[in-house]
């Protein structure tokens, strides 16, 4: 399996002992179509979660992306309303 596919095995994890998170769910790549993940893909996936204070807590605040250094220096702008893009300008292997 890829590093990064890893790294969101390791982010759902992390996120899955909130128990405002009710799924995690992989997009292209990162979901059904693993098999075109490469060292250039990014990391597409949605949290569902079930209270409004929830929501905004994940929109603003960041900082549950960083799992103890993995996505260094992440940054995010408001891609929609519903949500926010991440970026990172590195990514340390799991």
């Amino acid at each position: 399996m890829h590093p990064n596919l890893l790294r969101l095995d390791l982010l759902a994890a992390h996120v899955a002992t909130d128990p405002h998170v009710q799924a995690v769910l992989g997009l292209g790549s990162a979901g059904a179509e693993t098999h075109r993940f490469d060292d250039h893909s990014d990391i597409d996936f949605f949290l569902i979660i079930d209270t409004p204070d929830s929501k905004h807590r994940y929109l603003h605040d960041t900082s549950w992306l960083n799992l103890d250094g993995a996505f260094p220096d992440v940054h995010r702008h408001r891609q929609w309303i519903q949500g926010n893009e991440a970026g990172s300008s590195g990514v340390r292997p799991p």
